[in-house]
């Protein structure tokens, strides 16, 4: 069952959702959706993200969405999505 709510987001967060969705050629909603999902599941177990996360930033990822690491942290949230 699909709601359609209104949300408010930060400026930045949407046209990074703009971006990711331009280039997976997705709807802007179904970006913001997907995120939500893996912060949802990351919040539920931690001891699985916390890891991952701590590795990435001992290796100096930064986690500003508009930072040339993103793509690096694309593929830790899609590792994450995995681990569901």
């Amino acid at each position: 069952m699909s709601v359609t709510l209104q949300i408010k987001i930060s400026q930045p967060l949407y046209e990074h959702a703009q971006r990711v969705a331009v280039e997976e050629h997705l709807p802007v909603e179904e970006v913001v959706a997907y995120w939500a999902e893996i912060g949802k599941e990351a919040l539920a177990r931690p001891a699985a993200v916390m890891p991952l996360l701590e590795a990435e930033l001992a290796a100096g990822t930064s986690l500003d969405e508009d930072s040339p690491d993103s793509e690096r942290l694309s593929r830790l949230w899609a590792a994450l999505a995995a681990r569901r």
